[in-house]
């Protein structure tokens, strides 16, 4: 969540530029599943979902984190002056039952893999819930979605490559990165799978760009300071990829290739840092400025 914006300040983007060589990635596939409609972002968030609910089907003993709709909005003091307290009471208790009912036709699917179109249209509503969360914006629309929308989502499903997700040993899904991932304001990747950092970008360019490079090695950095929640013991995370939906790819970077293993520890000493100048002391003068 934070990781995102932390990733941008000038002096760690510079940072990371200077400390971790990205390789040259030369990516070719065509699309297979081209969007149907410009609601990118919401349909993103459901695909995430939607995925992790099939990853569970095929990784039986896979690690399941925190819903990010199940959180409370970050301006949750403010919110209710700003829509109405009565509309956003409302807004919140239909966010808590369609999760209810959302996981419970998720189990089905992870039980049966028969994907109903009334998951998919619960992955989508609940993409809005995940929007208020992130930004503090509200794009509820009162349980709208666009029927192309859902059929985009059934071709994504469709097209993943099931032998590349299954996990020989871990899989964690939603992880977070223990104490770690609060240095930053919160932090959850997308996909653990064994010794690998997965991204999801359902995205209709085949482009490893920079930003999603320096997002994965911050979380490879936050999970070496704070471990993996609800992983026992050290996992060794080797590399990092992005699975590009819209054309069923997986790609996949050794650490090795970006990161010098014997100024690891520095590195690591040096993203702390940072995020103690950024976040830590500015949230502490703020708490002072407040009394």
């Amino acid at each position: 969540m934070s990781l995102t914006k932390f990733i941008k300040f000038t002096e760690v983007k510079e940072g990371l530029k200077k400390y971790i060589k990205k390789p040259r990635i030369s990516l070719k596939a065509g699309i297979l599943a081209p969007p149907l409609t410009d609601n990118s972002v919401q349909v993103g968030i459901a695909f995430d979902y939607l995925l992790r609910f099939l990853l569970k089907r095929i990784n039986p003993r896979a690690i399941v984190g925190r819903w990010i709709a199940e959180n409370d909005p970050p301006v949750f003091g403010t919110l209710p002056y700003l829509i109405g307290q009565d509309d956003f009471l409302e807004m919140m208790a239909q966010r808590d039952d369609l999760i209810r009912l959302t996981k419970k036709k998720a189990d089905l699917f992870v039980k049966d893999g028969k994907l109903h179109r009334s998951l998919i249209r619960n992955c989508l509503i609940m993409s809005q819930y995940d929007l208020l969360i992130r930004t503090g914006r509200v794009y509820y629309t009162g349980g709208e979605v666009n029927e192309k929308d859902i059929r985009d989502l059934k071709k994504l499903i469709e097209i993943v490559p099931l032998k590349t997700l299954k996990a020989k040993k871990v899989c964690a899904l939603n992880p977070t990165f223990g104490k770690a991932s609060q240095i930053v304001r919160g932090a959850d990747a997308d996909i653990i799978l064994d010794k690998c950092i997965i991204d999801i970008k359902t995205v209709r360019s085949l482009t490893f760009k920079r930003d999603y490079f320096d997002q994965l090695i911050g979380y490879y950095l936050l999970q070496n300071i704070g471990g993996i929640d609800g992983i026992k013991g050290e996992t060794e995370i080797d590399s990092i990829g992005i699975y590009f939906s819209r054309f069923a790819l997986m790609y996949k970077i050794n650490i090795s290739e970006c990161i010098d293993v014997g100024q690891k520890d520095k590195l690591v000493k040096w993203f702390k840092k940072m995020a103690n100048k950024y976040y830590t002391n500015r949230y502490a003068k703020l708490r002072r400025l407040k009394r």
